[in-house]
């Protein structure tokens, strides 16, 4: 019969391999939020991004205290931007269904987010991208000057507000220099691209 320390010794040894095998599955364990987080493919401005729902190619990035627009009774007319609008160029192909709610985001270096404000009728954010049509437009973003740091832009087709495992391209803008133009950005509508018009090589 084992004596009382030699028993406290074992209990003692087998604590210890529990919680170092309990540690060890820990690290297997995937967060509820990442097993449901958007699918992101990574890539930056000088190429396109193919996702498993689209492709998305930056074609221009520009910042501006003003945003030259359309109104609704057709008039243009100057938006001013409390901090700067950051205004991105994008060339976007559905692949295989069509993607009627496509989630824009600005993500800093820091990790803050911003959301596409959605206000402009003209604006990429209210397009419905049909398979195999290349649309090109602008997202708008309204973003404090002092905020623009490395901004990436984060593209996700969400169904309404659900993005739970949406397919997503992460693209970095390559901003080098954030100061905003003197003169206002005109966003125009958007526009279906043909041909060598939607050639990510042209």
């Amino acid at each position: 019969m084992s004596s009382p320390a030699v028993r406290r010794l074992w209990s003692t040894g087998v604590s210890v391999v529990l919680v170092v095998v309990i540690i060890f599955l820990q690290r297997f364990v995937v967060a509820e939020k990442d097993e449901l987080a958007p699918i992101a493919t990574s890539g930056t401005a000088d190429a396109a991004v193919a996702t498993d729902d689209f492709t998305a190619e930056v074609v221009e990035t520009g910042v501006s205290t003003t945003l030259e627009t359309v109104g609704a009774d057709g008039a243009t007319e100057q938006v001013e931007a409390n901090g700067v609008w950051a205004v991105v160029w994008v060339r976007v192909t559905a692949e295989h269904t069509t993607v009627d709610t496509m989630h824009a985001e600005l993500r800093m270096d820091d990790g803050t987010l911003y959301s596409e404000r959605g206000w402009f009728t003209d604006s990429l954010d209210r397009a419905d991208f049909s398979p195999g049509i290349t649309v090109f437009g602008a997202f708008v973003f309204e973003v404090p000057q002092d905020r623009l740091d490395q901004p990436s832009l984060l593209l996700t087709n969400a169904t309404g507000l659900d993005r739970r495992l949406g397919a997503q391209a992460d693209i970095d803008l390559g901003l080098t220099d954030p100061a905003p133009s003197d003169e206002p950005i005109a966003l125009l509508p958007p526009e279906v691209q043909m041909g060598d018009s939607a050639d990510a090589s042209e």
